[in-house]
């Protein structure tokens, strides 16, 4: 392929739009493009799961950054074979930029 794949966070608070947002910029951007939404990696965790909350337990923030983490490594490996992503997630605040450092980086963010 000759064109620099994308890869472009979607985030904000809850219930904004992301995940309605994302599967729309993929379909503009591609083929071949596609969206994850990040609560796909939060509803996989069946037992034990531990939520975050204003002061939240370690085991929740680390939950929270295996999510962003798993999210980051789907996107590299789409984007590394040609595709566009767009992943919609609640990233906020030192998040937003560590996990998404792969190949290729993160190009844009958007906040809804």
């Amino acid at each position: 392929m000759s064109r620099r794949p994308k890869v472009v966070l979607i985030t904000g608070v809850q219930a904004a739009g992301k995940s309605t947002l994302a599967p729309l910029l993929a379909d503009h951007l591609g083929p071949p493009s596609m969206a994850l939404d990040g609560d796909v990696f939060y509803s996989a965790v069946r037992a034990g799961h531990a939520r975050m909350g204003p002061d939240p337990d370690p085991e929740a923030v680390r939950q929270l950054r295996l999510r962003y983490e798993a999210s980051a490594l789907v996107a590299n490996h789409y984007a590394a074979s040609g595709f566009h992503v767009v992943i919609a997630d609640v990233v906020l605040g030192e998040d937003v930029t560590p996990g998404w450092s792969g190949s290729p980086p993160l190009n844009d963010t958007w906040w809804c």
